[in-house]
């Protein structure tokens, strides 16, 4: 499915449930993927599908009472990330693996200055003097496009505007040039303009970096034409996934489909009514019988309800995905 030849992320059959009472909610249900060295996978979805779980299961980073489920399997570069100590994952998160949170306000710390929220990244993981750390800095602000680099640098989180913030966020994340780099929702509760800016620094960023990357978002038009492949998940699980072209051309799961028609487009009359997917996403505690999609899908039949699809390859089409009745 990739021009890239050498696999930097490999995932099999992760599945990651949380107690909740007397409830068990199964938040990743046997997900496979793999990203290549220099490689973009998109992974799309909406609200509650399980995408920002899995970027935080990556680096280990479970929320409480998660419990990560036997023969998961979650390997960088040849070694089990599952079989770490939380010290060996320490040495990877930030250096190796970058991850880009949804919220750059929560993510960065309000009370410590810009600049050296970037310096004590690389203090840290490259063991360099602070005075060489502070230049670097400096340096990594100026590199993410926002001007006046040196003032900003002594500036706190507060008084920048949500897109400087955003760019703080990015330069942290690429500051030790890691191998891999998770961005989750990066373009949430920014305009159109600021989106389109920070989607095209990232893009610069990882073809200057030769970084591969995971780009999380519930649009499809936030990640059209900057993905090598696209993974689709729906409660908790993958349902389709395919190279980014042949996706948007020839989507064979319903869930996909919907989610591309829903895209506004530019040549519709003012006002016109976007297509919305009926119903909401399905309780993760107590998911229906046969495909979960199935309460929701206008092409569903007796089976759907009754049988839950394998997630199946496409040798012709190169094509993953899990469902009775494809497109």
């Amino acid at each position: 499915m990739s021009r890239f030849s050498e696999k930097l992320l490999e995932i099999e059959n992760l599945r990651i449930h949380i107690k909740v009472g007397n409830r068990l909610i199964r938040a990743i249900n046997g997900v496979s993927l793999n990203v290549d060295e220099g490689e973009t996978l998109g992974i799309v979805g909406e609200s509650g599908s399980g995408k920002s779980m899995l970027c935080r299961a990556i680096l280990g980073l479970f929320p409480q009472d998660a419990v990560l489920e036997e023969n998961s399997v979650i390997k960088f570069k040849e070694c089990d990330l599952t079989q770490l100590t939380e010290k060996q994952l320490n040495k990877i998160r930030g250096k190796e693996i970058s991850l880009i949170l949804q919220n750059p306000m929560t993510s960065l710390n309000p009370v410590i200055k810009t600049g050296k929220q970037i310096s004590e990244t690389l203090v840290r993981h490259l063991k360099i003097k602070r005075k060489t750390a502070r230049k670097n800095a400096v340096q990594l602000i100026k590199s993410v496009g926002i001007p006046m680099s040196e003032r900003i640098a002594d500036q706190y989180p507060y008084s920048l505007s949500g897109g400087m913030r955003q760019r703080a966020a990015i330069a942290i994340a690429i500051s030790c040039e890691p191998k891999l780099l998770i961005a989750d929702e990066p373009t949430t509760a920014l305009d159109v303009t600021l989106q389109a800016e920070i989607m095209d620094l990232l893009g610069e960023l990882r073809f200057r970096k030769k970084m591969a990357m995971i780009l999380v978002s519930h649009d499809f038009g936030v990640i059209a034409n900057r993905t090598d492949k696209v993974a689709v998940m729906y409660a908790g699980k993958i349902v389709e996934m395919a190279c980014m072209n042949k996706l948007f051309t020839k989507a064979r799961m319903p869930y996909t489909r919907a989610l591309i028609n829903s895209i506004p487009k530019i040549e519709d009359k003012p006002f016109a009514r976007l297509d919305a997917i009926k119903g909401t996403p399905p309780n993760l505690a107590q998911l229906p019988s046969g495909c979960s999609f199935s309460p929701r899908c206008n092409k569903a039949k007796k089976l759907c309800f009754e049988k839950e699809p394998r997630l199946t390859f496409d040798t012709d089409d190169k094509h993953f995905f899990a469902c009775w009745h494809p497109i």
